[in-house]
């Protein structure tokens, strides 16, 4: 049975998903500890995190056009992809500012963890719609 390509959609989020809270984590505790490494992880994980949402967001895009919804689940559609098309501008904005950085800002992780939340939420409405 041949795949279609909108059935990818609910496979790439989870790299977003991973990877959002992966680089925030190695940037917080590296601040925290002053380890390099962990702030070479958090610069480098957040554009992989920022192409992968682009990647997830395509896809999502392509899906939603296949998917017969109701009045409920087509705002509950909307608000996902919102949100999503959203989180897509913070990541890639994260992703540039924080590639030329040694160290994350304050401001940065705030944002972020925003981030995070939304991307949460938003997740939750993927799930619930399926």
């Amino acid at each position: 049975m041949a795949m279609r390509l909108q059935e990818l959609h609910p496979s790439t989020v989870h790299y977003p998903i991973a990877l959002l809270p992966v680089s925030l984590a190695a940037d917080t505790l590296g601040l925290l500890t002053d380890n390099r490494s962990l702030l070479e992880v958090g610069r480098l994980t957040m554009p992989i995190a920022a192409a992968s949402a682009a990647v997830a967001g395509i896809l999502g895009l392509i899906a939603q056009e296949v998917v017969d919804t109701d009045e409920e689940s087509a705002q509950m559609l909307a608000t996902h992809r919102t949100l999503n098309l959203a989180l897509i501008g913070v990541a890639g904005a994260m992703a540039i500012k924080r590639i030329g950085e040694k160290r994350p800002e304050p401001g940065y992780l705030a944002l972020g963890a925003g981030g995070l939340a939304a991307m949460i939420y938003s997740a939750y409405l993927g799930g619930q719609m399926v």
